[in-house]
């Protein structure tokens, strides 16, 4: 699987996720969405919640199978 998260555990644990589903083949991972093909997971980092869905979408459209996001934290 092609690395383009440099976060090693971050890494491990997407390639866990996706050894523990028969169905789900990861080819990539990507925190930019512009990069996404089909198959990749995207990691959805930004803060501002409307950008984030904009990425996630623009993710969705390029193929990816898999969106890993934190919610915002209410305070």
């Amino acid at each position: 699987m092609e690395k383009l998260v440099k976060n090693s555990s971050a890494r491990a644990w997407l390639q866990d996720l996706a050894d523990g589903c028969d169905d789900l083949a990861l080819l990539g991972i990507s925190s930019d969405s512009r990069v996404v093909a089909g198959g990749f997971a995207f990691l959805a980092l930004a803060e501002d919640a409307v950008e984030r869905q904009c990425h996630i979408e623009q993710a969705i459209q390029r193929g990816a199978v898999l969106i890993v996001y934190q919610p915002p934290i209410v305070k």
